[in-house]
């Protein structure tokens, strides 16, 4: 798989988180990165700023397969959410601990 470098962006219309699916408001502040997978297609991956520092905690810890990228937080298990809230609870607070 290859992927840009992450894009940070502030929205200027509405976007849909592809990791929580939750919207991503005007003016908020989101990641983009552009990727291919092994097999050429392209695609490309807008989160929220905290769903991607969440999906980078648990990637680090080698839990996902390579080839599957970035993984959603929607897709998390029990052991992940907790290692998020754990290594970052801003980040956790921000995804887990109320409504967006």
């Amino acid at each position: 798989m290859w992927s840009s470098p992450e894009k940070r962006h502030r929205a200027r219309k509405a976007h849909r988180c592809d990791s929580c699916r939750c919207r991503i408001n005007i003016g908020e502040p989101y990641i983009k990165v552009f990727g291919v997978n092994c097999d050429g297609d392209a695609g490309r991956f807008k989160a929220h700023t905290s769903c991607w520092e969440a999906s980078r905690i648990v990637w680090q810890l080698g839990h996902y397969d390579y080839y599957e990228g970035m993984p959603n937080v929607t897709d998390f298990e029990e052991e992940d959410v907790a290692t998020v809230r754990r290594k970052s609870p801003e980040v956790w607070q921000a995804i887990w601990g109320g409504c967006r």
